[in-house]
């Protein structure tokens, strides 16, 4: 019994820390609320930091208590690791966020920061402002211009197809889906551990993609095969996983080429906003997604 209390003390303090770090790398995100203002931050670098502050603290006790000598102790990344692993914090927007949503790689923060310069360019073009829809070329200066991000038009473009947004030439001709307005979350491959660890249990959309292949439809190519929503995401992700899942194409895409899938949290109307989106897909590609048999 001793040493299982032990243990939950051990994890709770490592908790703690953990919430710390983030907080120390990733405040400006929590006081904003604005995904854009994540960083890029892992795991590894999280542990390095967590090893420097204890031991910095620990060394600290021991100048103020000569009489005294603890060991410094080194936290291990796969203690780190699987802390994170399943947890979700409510952050001071009121949003649930799992714990491993706020290590961002480099390419995350990258699609986000292409996302907003994309955000407004339906008005900007509107407006007069913009002339014509931004090349990857010009993405690429503009973010080296207004964020200091270095990138190749290879890695732009990747960037951008990654989120499903078409080149400039489409974007000028009857371009709709999907919306640039939308905060669709960044793609993750559809299988249980992800869905695990990286859908909500809110209310929302979401969106089925085929890996490395693309469907041909009336009017254009795209890998979505499927939209969807749910009062919560996670739990009908899951469903969709199952072997006795009723959608015989879901099942044969995962089976063939593999998913991935990513999606929109609404607190309300997220059956309204489903009906939205499926009618700019079939306006844009000419017919609904090819798993979608019965339209929302």
């Amino acid at each position: 019994m001793i040493f299982r209390l032990r243990r939950i003390s051990s994890r709770n303090a490592l908790t703690h820390s953990v919430l710390k770090g983030i907080i120390e790398h990733q405040g400006e995100f929590l006081r904003t609320g604005q995904p854009i203002d994540l960083v890029p931050f892992s795991q590894v670098e999280l542990t390095e930091w967590l090893n420097r502050t204890r031991n910095s603290e620990l060394g600290l006790f021991c100048s103020l208590n000569s009489a005294i000598r603890i060991p410094q102790s080194t936290i291990c990344h796969s203690w780190v690791s699987r802390l994170v692993k399943g947890i979700s914090v409510i952050i001071p927007s009121g949003e649930e966020k799992p714990l491993k949503s706020f290590f961002q790689t480099q390419n995350d923060v990258n699609k986000r920061l292409i996302k907003q310069l994309l955000d407004n360019e339906n008005q900007d073009l509107e407006s007069g402002t913009l002339k014509r829809p931004l090349t990857d070329d010009q993405i690429r200066a503009n973010l080296e211009t207004k964020y200091g991000v270095r990138r190749s038009r290879h890695s732009i473009a990747h960037c951008r197809k990654d989120m499903g947004i078409p080149p400039a030439k489409r974007r000028l001709s009857g371009y709709k889906y999907p919306p640039l307005s939308v905060n669709f979350s960044m793609l993750y491959s559809l299988t249980l551990e992800s869905v695990q660890n990286n859908a909500p249990a809110s209310p929302g959309v979401y969106e089925f993609r085929l890996k490395g292949q693309e469907i041909e439809y009336p009017n254009g190519k795209t890998n979505v095969i499927y939209l969807g929503s749910a009062m919560k995401l996670k739990k009908r992700l899951k469903e969709h996983l199952r072997a006795n899942n009723k959608n015989v194409d879901i099942r044969d895409s995962l089976r063939k080429f593999g998913c991935s899938f990513r999606y929109i949290q609404f607190s309300r109307d997220w059956k309204e906003e489903e009906k939205r989106l499926y009618k700019l897909f079939v306006a844009t590609y000419g017919s609904a997604p090819q798993c979608n048999s019965v339209r929302p």
